[in-house]
């Protein structure tokens, strides 16, 4: 079985073939909005240009210390020969795919011995959806499967030389190891795991150069995230909320509702639909935003693939214990990651290996409930019947290629348009505020911040002056923390905040005279600081002697009251006219002293309206004479 091997290179040679077929079929050219991979190639282009792990959108690149450096290495280095698209990128994780075919094949082929349904389980995975759509996708999911199937090969030729020291796949096992836990942190599982094994092997001295190893080559890693603050991974998982700091700290009742809500979400959806593409996974109702509940074949099909699993796993004698340390591990992490946080990607890279596990669970319980000797799975039958598959995945293969054929949906297409706006027409120190500032940078190449995510208007604006930020972007993506903190900002400092550009903003009237909402509207406002109000806020309100200047040239210096005029104050008029007086709730009342060029005026007013008569007044503020006001 050596893997490179005249039979080996020919099913290699057929994996290539379906892998080519697939890939070019369902490939997305199209930049993907979904989750961090717009920060994973900024990440990259820092690495690449400037030697920094830093995010290189914002206005003062920062080092970066949440995302592991792994996947955004090894794009730099295709960025460093100069091969530095977004569709190069996009590639570059298809030719990790197709390596993690082979892989799956040569552990399939040593665990079973059975070449043709080595060939099977990687055809299979090469003609997942799932994983098809995450090989176009910048995301480290795919080179995080390519070393785990990787690690998981070094560990099964290291056991087979009895964990040998002299045996250099024993080393290659430790740096492969070493890379998956740069790639993502998630990997500690399968290091645990075969730390566990050596020890339970009395295999002392190569668990201690295997930690010790580990933990060296880590070090710059987690010194320099201690530098910075601390794993913000960390951070998260023991918040209720990790983008609601309102809601405080993990206690023990929240770790049991986090565990259950994930455990019950990851077995009756995200398992079953990983392994068939064609279940559609569906969390919250689009109109009312409540939780969906799985459909009953996922509550059917999600425990059978978990005892398929367990089965299988146990099945493989010389390697149980450590396939059931590993995927246990993996999902005590996901039972316990932050519950606002779901979907396949989190699972998506060890399903290859569960359908490899749940196929031998099948052929194992057949075998224990049929109590045949008749060799199964080393005959070509069972290989064949699994070909059955292949139907399972026509209808998702054929929808991801007709979503790569799409267009991005309107309010996508109006994100990517205002960002070229952006990118032609705002100045080189220009820093855009939105919820994607990374995707916007990507975009556009105009540096990019997040806004703050504070409700507090006071403590917003405050905050907002000190990220450097020059303009905002409101759109309509669905993202609560626009709605919630950056659009009643905008909103209720309209003088701060002028609309530089604007799509589909234009007010539309249905056949009834109607207003239609604008829905797929998007702002890129500018931020005018020494515009609108300043001064002090309390709870949010404006509260205090303060100033408040119009963009006509008005300025107002008076006293507000729970966000209102109310108290003494002036008001200089762009024409040079000077009111002095009394507001109250907003408008002015009483007596108001007005100053021209060369004359002083005494008025009343009553609720914001003046008196059609008043008087002239001398140096010395007496009456002269009355006059009618204008």
């Amino acid at each position: 079985m050596h893997f490179f091997s005249w039979k080996n290179i020919f099913f290699y040679f057929l994996l290539l073939l379906v892998f080519l077929f697939a890939y070019s079929y369902t490939f997305d050219a199209k930049l993907s909005f979904a989750g961090d991979n717009a920060n994973y190639y900024s990440l990259a282009k820092g690495l690449a240009e400037v030697n920094t792990y830093a995010a290189n959108f914002l206005p003062s690149p920062r080092p970066a210390n949440h995302f592991p450096p792994g996947y955004p290495f090894i794009m730099s280095v295709a960025m460093r020969l100069g091969i530095d698209s977004i569709f190069a990128m996009k590639v570059l994780n298809g030719l990790l795919l197709f390596i993690s075919s082979i892989l799956l094949h040569q552990i399939t082929l040593r665990l079973t011995k059975n070449f043709v349904l080595s060939f099977v389980v990687a055809a299979l995975m090469l003609l997942n959806a799932n994983l098809l759509e995450y090989a176009s996708i910048m995301m480290s999911e795919i080179p995080f499967l390519a070393f785990l199937l990787l690690t998981i090969y070094m560990f099964i030729r290291t056991k087979e030389a009895s964990f040998s020291l002299r045996n250099p796949y024993f080393y290659l096992f430790i740096l492969s190891m070493v890379a998956l836990l740069y790639v993502r942190t998630i990997g500690i599982s399968i290091f645990g795991a075969a730390l566990l094994i050596l020890l339970f092997n009395k295999k002392f001295k190569a668990s201690a150069v295997l930690f010790f190893s580990v933990f060296i080559l880590m070090l710059p890693w987690q010194i320099r995230s201690a530098n910075l603050g601390g794993n913000s991974y960390m951070r998260q998982v023991m918040s209720v909320n990790p983008y609601d700091a309102s809601k405080g700290k993990m206690a023990f009742g929240n770790w049991v509702d986090r565990a259950k809500n994930n455990s019950l979400r990851y077995i009756s959806k995200e398992i079953p639909s990983s392994f068939f593409p064609s279940l559609k996974t569906l969390y919250k109702d689009p109109t009312t935003a409540k939780l969906i509940p799985a459909p009953m074949i996922n509550w059917i099909l999600g425990p059978i693939l978990m005892i398929l699993i367990i089965f299988g796993v146990w099945s493989v004698k010389d390697y149980r214990w450590f396939f059931l340390l590993f995927f246990g591990a993996t999902l005590t992490i996901l039972f316990l990651w932050p519950d606002v946080w779901f979907g396949i990607r989190f699972v998506l890279p060890t399903i290859p290996l569960a359908f490899l596990f749940a196929v031998l669970g099948l052929y194992f319980l057949v075998q224990l409930i049929l109590k045949s000797r008749f060799n199964l799975l080393g005959s070509k039958n069972f290989s064949f019947v699994l070909l059955a598959l292949l139907f399972v995945q026509v209808n998702p293969i054929k929808e991801l290629h007709e979503k790569a054929e799409k267009e991005h949906p309107k309010l996508w297409r109006n994100f990517i348009r205002i960002a070229e706006w952006a990118g032609d027409n705002l100045d080189e120190d220009a820093v855009v505020a939105t919820r994607k500032p990374a995707i916007f940078y990507v975009v556009s190449h105009v540096k990019t911040n997040v806004f703050p995510y504070t409700a507090d208007r006071g403590e917003f604006l405050e905050k907002f002056e000190e990220s450097g930020a020059t303009h905002a972007l409101i759109e309509q993506l669905g993202f609560f923390q626009t709605s919630k903190y950056l659009a009643p900002a905008v909103k209720s400092e309209p003088e701060k905040f002028p609309v530089a550009h604007s799509l589909n903003a234009t007010p539309v009237q249905d056949k009834n005279g109607q207003k239609i909402s604008l829905r797929e509207a998007i702002w890129l406002v500018e931020y005018k600081p020494e515009l609108g109000y300043n001064g002090p806020y309390k709870d949010g309100l404006r509260n205090g002697d303060g100033e408040y200047k119009t963009k006509a040239g008005v300025l107002i210096q008076a006293h507000w009251v729970n966000d209102t005029l109310h108290g003494p104050g002036k008001m200089t008029m762009n024409d040079g006219r000077i009111f002095e007086g009394e507001w109250v709730k907003g408008k002015k009342h009483g007596v108001f002293y007005i100053q021209t060029k060369d004359q002083r005026f005494e008025s009343e007013w009553v609720h914001g309206v003046m008196n059609q008569y008043g008087y002239t007044l001398d140096e010395e503020g007496n009456r002269i004479q009355k006059v009618r006001m204008r």
